[in-house]
């Protein structure tokens, strides 16, 4: 297909309000899909650069026109609840006391860091940032 007959494909799409991040059968298999909606973002500064939205979207266009599922790391709760009770519980000790709350055990910030780069959680961004 030429480019000028993808970008009539878009249009036409677009037109029809036929958006992959809106039909939630395919939503599951978007996991991008506020890249796309983050590009109207009023404020300039907010919106993403430009390349990082083309590899975005050239990453997902290859997923799908290899039918490669997308990569699923699933974090416990148990996890999650631990590593925040730890952030809690450092930042009600304070630092002046001297005394030390329990490291986040390693193997727990990699299944943040892997959650992280697979899927772009932003809550387990938040919680292996604020533990580290």
């Amino acid at each position: 297909m030429s480019l000028e007959g993808m970008s009539n494909t878009i249009r036409t799409k677009l037109s029809a309000k036929e958006l992959p991040w809106k039909n939630e059968d395919d939503r599951q298999s978007w996991s991008d899909y506020n890249i796309v909606q983050s590009c109207w973002n009023f404020c300039a500064v907010l919106r993403p650069p430009s390349s990082y939205v083309a590899q975005t979207l050239l990453d997902y266009y290859t997923r799908r026109s290899v039918n490669a599922q997308l990569p699923t790391h699933k974090v416990k709760k148990e996890v999650e609840d631990t590593v925040y009770g730890r952030i809690l519980a450092s930042r009600q000790q304070g630092h002046d006391d001297g005394s030390r709350v329990d490291p986040v055990p390693l193997a727990y910030a990699r299944m943040l860091k892997t959650s992280i780069d697979t899927q772009n959680n932003l809550h387990h961004s938040f919680l292996l940032g604020a533990a580290i």
